[in-house]
């Protein structure tokens, strides 16, 4: 069985199924991808929404990588978050945008407690 391992990027040379699906979400989204290489996307994308049979009504499985890591949500919420500075930042968006930089640090400690709750 072949498996299709990321071309480009930071995650070069590695399996789909241990790219964070954050990521792949973000190439397809943001990328002009290869015909091969979106749909090995959409399938890895969708191969990790499926449900064992024998398992509990939710579990979720992902096929054909028994070793991936557990998601990163700090990681992916501090990304998040960056990503939203960089745009709405009153420094760069100017001063009216300090109510926008107000809601998306809410929204991160909002999230970050959610986390913490969940993991704690």
């Amino acid at each position: 069985m072949y498996t299709t391992r990321m071309p480009f990027g930071k995650h070069r040379g590695r399996p789909l199924c241990e790219v964070p699906a954050n990521y792949l979400t973000w190439l397809l989204r943001k990328c002009d991808l290869s015909p091969w290489l979106e749909q090995a996307v959409q399938d890895e994308l969708s191969s990790r929404e499926l449900v064992s049979p024998g398992r509990k009504s939710g579990a979720r499985t992902r096929r054909g990588c028994n070793h991936l890591p557990a998601l990163d949500w700090a990681g992916i919420i501090r990304t998040w978050y960056r990503e939203q500075a960089l745009l709405h930042h009153p420094d760069r968006a100017g001063p009216e945008s300090t109510a926008i930089m107000a809601a998306i640090t809410a929204a991160r400690e909002r999230l970050e407690q959610l986390v913490r709750a969940k993991v704690g």
